[in-house]
């Protein structure tokens, strides 16, 4: 996660820095309360471990697309 801020902030503007890491900031706020919510209600239908596999995928996919971004710009 710091790695992402460090890079967003080194593609930033100085005029929008400020604005633009605290629009990502309340949006992975934003992101954490929906997954809180996601698995109170699926806590309700299944136990932890299917609930934690299901929230687990968007961050696998943000991970893998990162980690291509970032060979794609060193190669």
């Amino acid at each position: 996660m710091a790695a992402a801020e460090a890079r967003l902030q080194e593609r930033i503007s100085d005029g929008a820095r400020a604005t633009v890491t605290s629009m990502a900031g309340f949006g992975a706020e934003v992101m954490a309360v929906l997954a809180f919510a996601a698995y109170g209600l699926a806590s309700t239908r299944t136990g932890p471990g299917p609930i934690f596999m299901l929230l687990a995928v968007p961050y696998v996919l943000i991970a893998l697309a990162m980690w291509r971004s970032g060979r794609r710009s060193r190669g």
